[in-house]
């Protein structure tokens, strides 16, 4: 208990104990004999034993006043205690990759559009160069309608391209087409790592980093 509280009690203690040491009557109960009725039929009650229970009651209001001094000066401590405690830390959240590196999920860097470009192979790398500021993806929904596959969507692409190592964690950007290559259905994709930006031409059934078709070739 802290000292302040404790000397209050002591102090209201130590009050009444002086208040009942300067009187001189007897303030310990006494168990009285029962009294004769009176006239009319009622417990005649002395006066003196009325004055005895009050003075026996003062000390036990002393010890209460006491009591309620020391709940009232613990709870304000308590509550200053809390005020004083300084609010937990809220947590910061973090993008992570899907498995618990600390690096950036791949997928916030994916962007999938469906120009149906035709590309070719002679001139890839001039028609491919647009991918490199690609933005934004098409909607999954619609994606699957028009029945482009799993790979126009952000984890079916990357399942696509599995085959092309580590780039696709440490790259800046990862930009897909789904058009022409050759007059066939493809997936034209440039990923850019380290400011370089390279392309690769995938089928559209491609998985586990199976179905490439051509790349990488450099884009300048």
């Amino acid at each position: 208990m802290p000292d302040d509280v404790m000397a209050r009690i002591q102090s209201a203690l130590q009050q009444e104990q002086d208040d009942r040491a300067g009187s001189s009557e007897n303030v310990t109960p006494l168990v009285g004999r029962p009294t004769a009725p009176s006239a009319d039929g009622a417990s005649a009650v002395p006066g003196g034993r009325r004055h005895g229970r009050a003075r026996w009651l003062a000390p036990v209001a002393g010890l209460g006043a006491a009591a309620a001094i020391a709940v009232g000066a613990l709870g304000v401590t308590k509550a200053m205690n809390n005020d004083e405690a300084p609010p937990a830390a809220a947590p910061t959240a973090s993008a992570t990759a899907p498995d618990g590196s600390g690096s950036v999920n791949p997928m916030d860097k994916v962007s999938i559009q469906n120009s149906g470009r035709d590309y070719t192979a002679a001139g890839l790398t001039t028609e491919a160069a647009a991918l490199k500021t690609q933005s934004g993806s098409i909607d999954p929904t619609r994606a699957e309608a028009i029945g482009l596959g799993p790979a126009a969507t952000a984890r079916g692409l990357l399942d696509c391209l599995k085959g092309l190592g580590p780039q696709l964690v440490t790259a800046d950007r990862i930009a897909a087409d789904f058009g022409m290559y050759e007059g066939k259905p493809a997936i034209v994709v440039v990923i850019t790592d380290n400011g370089k930006s390279n392309v690769w031409v995938f089928s559209r059934q491609c998985s586990q980093g199976s179905g490439k078709i051509a790349g990488p070739t450099q884009l300048t």
